[in-house]
């Protein structure tokens, strides 16, 4: 997956294990971090990142 460079985000990693997702976004001076926080039932294995 190829991401353009933006303002406030350098890079997405998406790890799909199973049911569980963990998604590490790196932004300028930022981690966030998701890990089951996500709603799994309204990504049903679909992510996408606006």
């Amino acid at each position: 997956r190829e991401i353009s460079n933006d303002e406030s985000l350098r890079e997405v990693h998406i790890n799909a294990v199973g049911d569980e997702f963990s998604i590490s976004i790196s932004t300028i001076g930022m981690i966030v971090d998701f890990c089951s926080a996500v709603d799994r039932t309204t990504m049903s294995r679909s992510i996408q990142i606006e």
